[in-house]
């Protein structure tokens, strides 16, 4: 019995409609990139009116509007909202729906082990999302090059479609943990939005810039694409750089790289330790 194999055949009508889901948001928001760009001293002057709380829930500041890049990590932050959604969903359901289907006793009949089960769902998992990312980069990108007129900064934008990767990862995880944690699941959406919203209003309201402690708490403000563009900008010939003050990794923050590699690490090996002693019920 090829579980891999069986988990993307089942996953694929999900995964198909949030990566759908995803590109049309940032081609919606893009195609307005120009007329806002050819006004873009009168969003500024708009935007410097605001409160400077409403600026930062809303992830955009006086830069936002003056190239496509900056205007990408803006609407960015919408399509990664989508992106942690589905991830929460397949982390919360993918070992609980043979308990929420009853098709359990279906599976563990089968002459395959609890680890080969949870190794092959893990790996669906992460071929999953590798595929997402690689479709949403493989057309927003040219679409904003287009629509940019050919200045979308490659670099910056293919660091912050990995940032995507390496979030879904984490909220994978969160969401496995829960999933073996919690004593029976009949629904994943409305436990994946209570949690997925839950460190998105933490990331937009209570974290106060680039280095606040809160950072460490929401998936979301691990890999903000603001702190790849300002790091590329400050160390244009070197990927890995320790250049006036904190050290960057290829445009990322080492610090949230090892705590976000940690944190998968260490739900991984928790699920699967509860996973083993699991007792899990077809009815």
């Amino acid at each position: 019995m090829n579980i891999y194999k069986h988990e993307l055949r089942a996953n694929s009508k999900a995964w198909f409609g949030w990566t759908l889901a995803m590109i049309l948001v940032v081609l919606f928001y893009s195609a307005f990139y120009p007329m806002i760009h050819s006004q873009a001293d009168v969003f500024k002057n708009y935007l410097g009116n605001m409160p400077q709380g409403v600026e930062q829930g809303f992830g955009f500041n006086a830069d936002t509007f003056s190239n496509i890049t900056s205007f990408f990590v803006f609407v960015f932050g919408f399509a990664s909202l989508l992106g942690a959604i589905q991830a929460m969903n397949l982390g919360i359901g993918i070992l609980s729906k043979e308990e929420r289907e009853r098709t359990a006793d279906f599976l563990m009949t089968k002459p395959v082990s609890r680890t080969r089960i949870f190794v092959e769902k893990l790996l669906a998992a992460l071929t999953i999302f590798v595929v997402t990312d690689i479709i949403f980069a493989g057309i927003t990108g040219p679409a904003l090059t287009a629509i940019g007129g050919g200045h979308l900064n490659k670099k910056a934008f293919v660091l912050i479609c990995v940032s995507l990767l390496m979030m879904q990862g984490m909220f994978f995880a969160i969401g496995l943990i829960i999933s073996v944690a919690l004593k029976k699941i009949h629904a994943v959406l409305p436990i994946s939005l209570g949690v997925v919203f839950a460190f998105y209003l933490i990331s937009a309201f209570a974290v106060q810039g680039s280095t606040g402690g809160l950072r460490l708490i929401t998936p979301f403000q691990y890999f903000p694409g603001s702190y790849i563009l300002q790091n590329l900008a400050k160390n244009k010939q070197h990927l890995f750089s320790y250049h006036g003050g904190p050290g960057t990794f290829f445009g990322y923050d080492p610090l949230y790289l090892i705590v976000g590699a940690a944190l998968v690490a260490i739900c991984f090996v928790v699920s699967y330790i509860l996973y083993k002693k699991r007792n899990i019920h077809a009815v």
